[in-house]
């Protein structure tokens, strides 16, 4: 499932121009290490859903945190972002993709460490400095990784690129949460009493989840190459394939001491707000919708994980699927669909009458965000290629900004309105960020250095009509 493409072999000087052949399209569209790059993802994503469990599990159940406290906990990690997001962006472009990898990856497993060591000590304060050291290190690994999917992918493949990317962090963190979930739920059944002893065997997860980022990170290093990219091959074995496509693809203009369209900046600067409000929508409820689980639909924490898992893992597994399909829609259609359908599940979910429709209602939620994702994935990557780095690290820090308001202000409403607000906030701020993102990329696809323009439709002539009645 897993086999890399073959390298694509010299053009056959006694073939015609005019008939390449018929495979050369699809090899490519992704470079012979594509797989191998995206695969080491399933290390460092195992402990995706266990943590996210944990963060408002064990903050609220062992740690008594309030709603203001869990959302500055929660802000830590995306404080840590906010640091290290410039660096890398800038880094990205100028230094070693793969170093930052190594960096980032080793970073989260240390952060694992200190989370472990802060749940057994029961300290809040130690949990809130796992949470930043571990979003300063995610924050320092993702634009360079961004940045390799799409060098190694061609433009019109870029959402099924990342959707595939995706797909592996899926496989991860369904092993990484069946794993977690069987040691949790045992330790539950076997221990009934809070003793020292069940805290260590309990949250044990994160020290195998400590180890795999460590071994993601060396792995990367031995089966990637950072200078194999889609270009450099279009451009060595398939001059045909190069000349074909430039006829469909805008090109930048080669001038680099021409100033910035203020058509391109007008469109950075309504994605920049999108891209805030976006983060302020996820982290205003997300932080809080396993504790409003919990504290009026499910209390058994071992359901809970049930509930939550399927929607965790599902959307992920199916992104490849949902990266095909958002290549072919337009941006602004999806991104319109994805908000209103986000709103309305939001809704939803709040006014679920038991944990399983909470749960179907959370997989079709995720779903639909996950599309979301893949479309502005695919709109960031094309911008500017020798600024991707730039590109992707001022978009996430950007958004990191307002994901740290979000779950404060979450919180916040939470202790002084009530349960429901943030969920309702949420809806409102969800409809809100389709204006910007549909002006954002009206602007921008005029202006992308990698800009697709559609083959015009070939009128059928008199005798193709005839043969086709």
């Amino acid at each position: 499932m897993f086999r890399p493409k073959k390298m694509p072999e010299s053009p056959n000087t006694n073939s015609s121009s005019e008939n390449p052949p018929e495979n050369e399209s699809s090899q490519l569209d992704f470079t012979p290490d594509f797989d191998a790059t995206i695969k080491t993802l399933f290390w460092n994503s195992v402990g995706f859903f266990f943590f996210f469990f944990i963060l408002v599990y064990a903050t609220s159940s062992l740690m008594d945190a309030s709603g203001t406290e869990q959302g500055l906990v929660f802000s830590s990690m995306v404080l840590g972002g906010l640091i290290s997001t410039p660096l890398s962006g800038y880094l990205t472009d100028k230094s070693s993709k793969k170093r930052l990898i190594l960096i980032g990856s080793f970073g989260r497993g240390v952060s694992y460490l200190v989370l472990y060591i802060a749940i057994i000590f029961g300290s809040l304060v130690i949990f809130g400095i796992g949470n930043f050291i571990l979003g300063f290190f995610v924050s320092l690994f993702w634009p360079p990784f961004s940045s390799l999917v799409s060098e190694k992918s061609h433009m019109t493949k870029r959402s099924e690129a990342f959707g595939k990317m995706n797909g592996i962090m899926g496989l991860g963190n369904l092993f990484g949460s069946l794993v977690s979930f069987a040691i949790f739920a045992m330790t539950n059944y076997f221990m009934t009493e809070n003793t020292p002893i069940k805290m260590l065997l309990q949250y044990f997860p994160l020290l195998l989840f400590a180890a795999s980022n460590f071994y993601a990170g060396i792995k990367f290093q031995t089966s990637v190459d950072e200078h194999i990219t889609i270009d450099s091959l279009v451009q060595q074995n398939s001059p045909n394939r190069t000349s074909e496509l430039s006829s469909k693809v805008g090109q930048a203009n080669p001038n680099s001491n021409q100033k910035t369209p203020k058509g391109l900046l007008t469109g950075l600067l309504f994605l920049a707000a999108a891209s805030f409000l976006a983060a302020v929508n996820i982290t205003i409820a997300d932080p809080f919708l396993q504790r409003y689980l919990i504290e009026f639909i499910e209390t058994d924490p071992n359901l809970v994980m049930l509930i939550l898992f399927p929607s965790g893992v599902l959307s992920m597994l199916l992104s490849p699927q949902l990266g095909k399909f958002c290549d072919k829609i337009n941006p602004s259609i999806g991104t319109a669909v994805v908000a209103i359908m986000g709103a309305f599940f939001t809704w939803l979910l709040i006014n679920s009458p038991n944990g399983w429709v909470f749960a179907g209602l959370l997989i079709l939620d995720a779903g639909f965000a996950q599309a979301g994702g893949l479309i502005s994935s695919n709109i960031s990557s094309r911008i500017s290629k020798s600024h991707r780095g730039r590109v992707f690290g001022s978009i996430t820090w950007i958004s990191r900004v307002g994901a740290m308001i979000g779950p404060i202000l979450g919180g916040y409403l939470w202790d002084t309105l009530g349960p429901e607000s943030p969920f309702v906030i949420s809806i409102f701020v969800e409809i809100a960020l389709i204006v910007p993102f549909l002006i954002a990329i009206r602007y921008l696809l005029l202006h992308m250095e990698e800009r697709i323009i559609p083959e015009p439709k070939r009128k059928r002539t008199l005798q193709q009509t005839i043969e086709l009645s």
